[in-house]
């Protein structure tokens, strides 16, 4: 082949590599600032976890699409001081069709999304869980999800890969199923790691949700661990009020309480406020009062 040949044959599959990489849709870059006040502190600000994120999707030509996302965090309330980006969130790849989605890689637990998040999730307190630390859990995972005439369906292996923040885990397969029943959402939950199980419901009445949870696992010592919880949140049209409640049977807890709300002083902006009580274990004490604002872009 003559010289001017191979060159126009080269040129040709640059082009058309170029204009290829150029037909894949860009990434959105995504995030938020969440700068809060701890008003029983001096007024001390601090970040109350802030990310910034980027994903996107690909549509094939055998009618699958691909999907990815990578988040990390960075704290709003001393970034010169503390680095830039400080911690890795959620990482992972996956593929969606009629049948439903397969992820892998670091992402929230299916019990996180289907059970703990049933409940309103305060902006600022956290509350017990009888399914441990679940942050070994939610990094090495194989997770599907899908969606069968409005039932809800999911599955997950978690890949214990005993790094250090890792090694205490167990190897686990979570289950889940959401089914719907007029205005309420019934759903269970199943860890093969200490055989934890847990179930929630969920009502939304016009503007109103009420939410409630029973979650049954083990501590640290291996004993029985009973968890319950409920939410009611009313949207007032410019934010949330809400009030949530947690109990557990572990040692040194008590019951834990949060009231709070919200005010979207634009689309993107809005402002919260939030008081809290009770024990969250032996050696932490739950409550406080806090006011905060998160910006989304």
């Amino acid at each position: 082949m003559k010289k001017t040949l191979i060159a126009t044959a080269i040129a040709g599959a640059m082009s058309f590599s170029v204009a290829a990489q150029a037909a894949q849709p860009a990434p959105t870059v995504y995030g938020n600032l969440q700068i809060a006040l701890d008003l029983e502190d001096d007024a001390n600000a601090f970040d109350n976890g802030s990310t910034i994120g980027f994903k996107g999707e690909m549509a094939e030509e055998n009618g699958l699409t691909v999907f990815y996302k990578a988040e990390f965090e960075h704290n709003a309330g001393a970034e010169k001081a503390a680095g830039g980006l400080t911690t890795g969130d959620q990482a992972y790849i996956g593929v969606k069709g009629s049948l439903g989605q397969v992820r892998v890689g670091s992402m929230d637990t299916l019990v996180n999304d289907f059970i703990h998040d049933a409940v309103y999730v305060p902006e600022f307190f956290g509350f017990d869980s009888a399914f441990g630390s679940g942050a070994g859990k939610e990094i090495q995972q194989v997770q599907y999800q899908g969606d069968f005439s409005a039932v809800k369906v999911g599955a997950s292996v978690q890949m214990n890969t005993n790094t250090a923040a890792n090694k205490d885990e167990e190897n686990s397969v979570q289950l889940v199923v959401e089914v719907p029943v007029e205005m309420v959402s019934l759903r269970a939950a199943y860890d093969s790691a200490n055989s934890e199980a847990a179930v929630a419901a969920v009502a939304s009445i016009d503007n109103i949700t009420l939410a409630a949870k029973y979650e049954l696992g083990e501590d640290a010592a291996g004993d029985d661990l009973n968890v319950m919880g409920a939410s009611a949140d009313y949207n007032y049209g410019m934010g949330n009020v809400y009030l949530m409640v947690s109990d557990s049977d572990a040692k040194g807890a008590d019951t834990q309480a949060a009231l709070g709300a919200t005010y979207s002083l634009t689309s993107s902006l809005y402002v919260w406020g939030e008081f809290g009580s009770g024990d969250y274990d032996k050696s932490e004490t739950f409550g406080g009062s806090y006011l905060g604002a998160v910006l989304s872009f």
